[in-house]
């Protein structure tokens, strides 16, 4: 059976088996280019989703945002196969979510960035070192920092090929 879930296209196939460069001939009389679905033990993307989780700490480059914490918005996203938890129903084949945000949190209040790019990046690594997970999304937003905006931050995927052992 094949996953709906398209992880990349595959090199196309012509009607005589070669790859071809922009499509695949599905028969002699249909030259229809289609999009090739990867089984889905082949690409795992499920989602394991935080948002809106409120920490507070240091992030900032001038004095104001120094003196004291301030709120800082955070979303995650975990990447993890979760095909074993949905099955077994057990907790200990996924992530505790109250245990992500709380370690998420607590790194937040332990640190004190000039860019949110920098915490970001700090939460990136931190997730990955700490929980099993094969990538992860960080947003970071500052709430009322920037007049005329509700929130200004970054967005960033981060995956273990990233953070290789030792750096």
């Amino acid at each position: 059976r094949l996953s709906r879930t398209r992880c990349f296209e595959a090199p196309p196939v012509t009607r005589s088996g070669k790859i071809g460069l922009m499509e695949k001939k599905v028969n002699r009389i249909q030259s229809t280019p289609v999009r090739i679905y990867l089984p889905a033990t082949r690409c795992t993307l499920d989602r394991i989703l935080i948002t809106d989780l409120i920490a507070t700490g240091i992030l900032g480059v001038k004095h104001p945002e120094r003196d004291d914490p301030q709120e800082i918005l955070i979303n995650l996203t975990l990447i993890r196969d979760l095909h074993q938890a949905g099955r077994s129903d057990n907790i200990a084949d996924t992530i505790n979510y109250s245990t992500a945000a709380k370690s998420v949190r607590a790194e937040v209040a332990a640190t004190a960035f000039h860019t949110v790019e920098a915490l970001a990046e700090h939460l990136a690594r931190h997730l990955l070192e700490n929980f099993p997970v094969e990538a992860v999304t960080v947003r970071v937003e500052k709430p009322h920092i920037v007049r005329s905006a509700a929130k200004v931050g970054v967005e960033i995927t981060r995956t273990r090929q990233d953070f290789p052992p030792g750096t």
